[in-house]
């Protein structure tokens, strides 16, 4: 769910930028392919970082809400066993 919701506003402002680049302006005009190419191959980098880093969060928060559900259970397991005595 948070990681969706990360990855529409991201990809909105990402969008958005684009948009805005590809706008006919004299500077981009000045731009030669090579140029063009670079930004390109730049914004796919920082795309697969942003992603990359995303992921980990996601993992990161799985992996202590799973820690934190087992300590829960255990220790509901053990207040039965005390009340069953």
């Amino acid at each position: 769910m948070y990681l969706g919701f990360v990855s529409k506003l991201y990809f909105g402002f990402v969008n958005e930028l684009m948009s805005i680049f590809w706008q006919a302006t004299p500077a981009q005009d000045a731009l030669d392919s090579v140029s063009l190419n670079k930004m390109d191959h730049l914004m796919e980098e920082y795309d697969l970082l942003l992603r990359s880093q995303l992921l980990d969060q996601q993992l990161y928060f799985e992996k202590l809400l799973a820690k934190e559900t087992v300590k829960a259970l255990e220790l509901s397991f053990q207040l039965e066993q005390q009340q069953v005595l």
